[in-house]
């Protein structure tokens, strides 16, 4: 008998340890497309009746983004806008990998921008926050997102804000910006804990940890809507291009014929739930610290030495920040709006110099992986980095959405 409300489906178990070559769109790897403006990108979109599927096509790089893919993204979800026809957006990655971020280190080879005068990066930040805000505001479409392999940062961003997010066998997700001299950034603050809800506890985990986690554990823990086996994708995808009805009902519907229970054994963060809902809900990161010492002797000894390790290797000031962000997250009147208006300020004063630009030197550039954090800031240098900007700077404006 097939799973309750699954669709049970007939997956080919012999795919599940490859990286998914189904292209349905059979367009080369890292083949530049022209977009409307006549200028070469690394978005596909093929248009049908009443869907648009759109590939991102980076894989050299894992399908990284950058300031052209933002651009031809928001252009794309602005044109279904206007098309009534449009009731369907399938988002997935070319070669093995839906998105691995942004191009941090391009941002980071700009160097250092004093506040008060603007930063070229920030040209990118409220570029891809402004696409994060129409996604998590889409009315008449479903978004379905087709998470294989890397999703990361700004692939986080792209997916988690819209209806569906499909999972599956080599699905590895992340928030690794502490690690990196930065924060978990493009609204992750506001979905993580919509999301987490009722696991407080997790979202900040993840968020300051940067820990990766599988498809199995993304679905189980309320982060995946769907775990689809890499075998049944070119199925899936036919299905998608073939329907004549895309409300969101009939999306859901055959979705489920495709989805199936993930396998267990790829599971470690269920049996830690407890654990991390003890030690990542403490009112600060010393209590945090001190707490994850408490289970490093029990039952979950080396989750909670791994979790001290990765808080280790992380930016103090980003783990200050991120905390405080996280923090403000849980207030009632928290909203996707107010989440990226307060990325944009935040990351702009990131780009101000320090953390961000040595830490992307340290494991992205120079690779030596032995970055020069600075020490932990105080509790009023942490507060600054929440203020409105100063004169000479740009907010984030996001325009009204109907």
């Amino acid at each position: 008998a097939r799973p309750k409300g699954l669709g049970g489906g007939r997956p080919d178990k012999s795919s599940k340890t490859k990286a998914l070559m189904f292209n349905p769109l059979e367009i080369p790897a890292d083949a530049q497309m022209i977009n409307g403006s006549g200028k070469p990108t690394n978005i596909f979109v093929q248009n049908n009746m009443g869907s648009k599927f759109i590939l991102l096509n980076r894989p050299s790089a894992l399908n990284a983004l950058d300031l052209g893919m933002i651009h031809d993204l928001y252009d794309t979800y602005v044109e279904c806008d206007g098309d009534e026809s449009c009731g369907l957006l399938v988002l997935y990655g070319a070669g093995s990998s839906f998105c691995a971020g942004g191009d941090v280190a391009r941002l980071a080879k700009m160097g250092p921008q004093p506040m008060g005068k603007g930063a070229p990066q920030m040209d990118f930040f409220l570029n891809e926050y402004r696409l994060n805000h129409h996604i998590g505001t889409l009315k008449r479409q479903t978004q379905v997102s087709v998470l294989w392999g890397f999703v990361m940062g700004g692939g986080a961003g792209l997916s988690m804000h819209g209806q569906k997010r499909i999972v599956t066998d080599n699905t590895k997700f992340a928030m690794p910006e502490t690690a990196l001299g930065l924060f978990p950034d493009i609204g992750s603050s506001y979905f993580l804990t919509k999301l987490c809800k009722a696991r407080p506890g997790l979202a900040m985990y993840l968020a300051l940890t940067g820990r990766r986690i599988t498809g199995t554990e993304m679905y189980n823990n309320g982060l995946a809507s769907n775990y689809v086996s890499m075998g049944q994708f070119p199925g899936l995808f036919e299905r998608l291009l073939t329907i004549d009805n895309y409300t969101e009902q009939r999306v859901t519907d055959i979705l489920l014929e495709f989805s199936e229970y993930p396998p267990r054994e790829q599971d470690l963060l269920t049996s830690q739930r407890g654990a991390i809902e003890r030690c990542f809900t403490k009112d600060s990161l010393p209590a945090i610290r001190e707490a994850l010492k408490a289970e490093s002797t029990g039952e979950h000894a080396a989750w909670a030495k791994e979790s001290i390790a990765l808080l280790d290797k992380a930016s103090p000031t980003s783990l200050a920040v991120s905390f405080e962000l996280f923090h403000r997250a849980a207030a009632k009147d928290f909203s996707l709006e107010k989440s990226l208006i307060t990325d944009a300020r935040v990351a702009r004063r990131f780009m101000a110099g320090g953390e961000f630009f040595e830490g992307v030197r340290a494991m992205l550039l120079d690779k030596d992986r032995n970055p020069k954090w600075a020490p932990t800031p105080t509790p009023e240098q942490v507060a600054a980095y929440f203020e409105p900007l100063p004169a000479g700077e740009k907010e984030l404006v996001l325009p009204a959405r109907s």
